[in-house]
């Protein structure tokens, strides 16, 4: 039987998530939870840093804690945490190519129930050292169960209010159609640069030294004298464009830096600009052809569509089932009371 690596078996964490109907609210992650965490016994243990003064293994001294439980009960706890019927319900609630998947490979399932039974050994361990006894760790295990809950409820309230084929193909046709900005590509300019930075804190006479480096490079290159490519490549500071010939890419009008446009939009295509400076350094620049604001085909951008609407519907329909199960379910104590905690815990905590 060939092994699966374990993060083949990894790619069905995303649909148990989604047929649980939970967010990952829990303090610990849904990965854990199944199982496909990382597998803490098969974990190497790193040594303490020198001068502690612990053991150079720091697991010989971490056994100490699990030993001090009666033994049997430990295994027997953690005999109990894996149990047929958890592993059941996980595997009915993935789809049928991944519970196939799954189920066909022996060493992937074998992995899958080890790690189950590792985890559930140190939750054993966890109990039967009476942590789960601990007002906060209590307080913690009820709020995961808690936002588990509350994740379920509202993923499904909004499954069954949500139609699955929404949204439509003329919803979103007019969604496009009344946000024609959000799918326009502005206009664009191809550029190329040779940039000489300052040195910081730079002083006058650092400043003018750079400057007088790129009054000389503009004089060669226009007298033919050095090509700007390889004056870019020698001379740029710019790492990514330097490698391209000095070459920075279809640059939008808008993320041009105010002092460079002004500059530099002005200038025929091809023609080299004069020393420009900025807060950074000069620079020497050559535009290229403009590239007209272009508007996106619908086609082209209806997946963003649907996701964009699903999410916004996704999000007013979570605002309303706060909102209502407020009103029907009210848990807020009156201000009155509110203000006694406070006071209450200013003065005996």
């Amino acid at each position: 039987m060939t092994y699966r690596p374990r993060h083949q078996a990894l790619s069905l964490l995303f649909a148990v998530s989604i047929a649980l109907g939970s967010q990952n609210a829990a303090a610990f992650s849904l990965l854990e939870w199944l199982g496909f965490g990382k597998d803490e016994a098969q974990t190497e243990s790193a040594p303490e840093s020198a001068g502690t003064g612990k053991s150079a293994n720091w697991a010989e001294s971490s056994t100490q804690a699990v030993a001090e439980a009666e033994p049997a009960p430990a295994v027997q706890a953690a005999q109990a945490g894996v149990r047929f019927e958890d592993i059941r319900i996980i595997i009915s609630n993935l789809n049928a190519e991944q519970r196939s998947s799954l189920l066909s490979d022996e060493a992937a399932f074998n992995n899958f129930i080890q790690q189950r039974a590792a985890n559930a050994s140190v939750l054993a361990a966890a109990r039967a050292n009476n942590l789960d006894q601990d007002p906060l760790t209590e307080l913690l295990m009820r709020n995961s169960a808690d936002s588990t809950l509350r994740e379920i409820y509202i993923k499904r309230l909004i499954n069954k209010e949500l139609p699955a084929d929404f949204p439509s193909e003329e919803q979103a046709r007019t969604f496009y159609d009344n946000n024609q900005a959000r799918f326009t590509l502005e206009e664009r300019i191809h550029l190329w640069q040779i940039f000489l930075p300052f040195d910081k804190p730079a002083d006058t006479k650092a400043e003018e030294a750079v400057k007088q480096q790129a009054q000389d490079l503009k004089k060669k290159i226009d007298a033919g004298k050095l090509e700007f490519a390889t004056a870019a490549a020698e001379y740029s500071r710019h790492i990514p464009s330097r490698h391209a010939g000095g070459y920075m890419g279809l640059i939008k009008l808008s993320d041009i830096k105010p002092e460079i446009s002004e500059s530099v939009l002005g200038l025929k295509a091809g023609q080299l600009s004069a020393p420009i400076r900025t807060d950074e350094g000069y620079h020497l620049i050559i535009p290229g052809n403009r590239v007209g604001a272009t508007v996106m085909p619908f086609e082209e951008v209806r997946a963003r569509i649907n996701q964009a609407l699903r999410d916004e519907a996704e999000k007013r329909l979570r605002r309303a089932i706060f909102d209502q199960a407020g009103k029907t379910y009210q848990q807020a104590p009156d201000a009155k009371r509110i203000e006694e905690w406070r006071l209450k815990l200013r003065t005996n905590l």
